[in-house]
């Protein structure tokens, strides 16, 4: 698996593929969704509305993972429907 320090093309290459296969199996509704590469583990961060959600993301981050062999999925994904809106305009 790449590491921080050595190969940041790999890394970001890694994150990309995983932040994609999130991104398509989840039809892209996760929010805020963050994949970070450490040395040891792949930790994804975002928000979803609901556990489905939530486990569409761990899977999807699963299979990208098995095809490197990385050792670690660290998820830190929070389930709710609080989420900040985008102000609207009133008429």
């Amino acid at each position: 698996m790449p590491s921080e320090t050595g190969g940041s093309s790999a890394v970001a290459d890694l994150s990309w593929t995983v932040e994609r296969q999130i991104t398509q199996r989840t039809g892209g509704r996760i929010h805020q969704l963050a994949v970070e590469v450490l040395a040891d583990r792949v930790v994804i961060r975002g928000r979803v509305s609901s556990y489905y959600l939530k486990q569409l993301a761990i899977q999807a981050g699963l299979e990208a993972l098995a095809a490197v062999g990385s050792p670690r999925l660290e998820v830190d994904i929070e389930v709710g429907t609080s989420y900040p809106s985008v102000p609207s305009e009133r008429y």
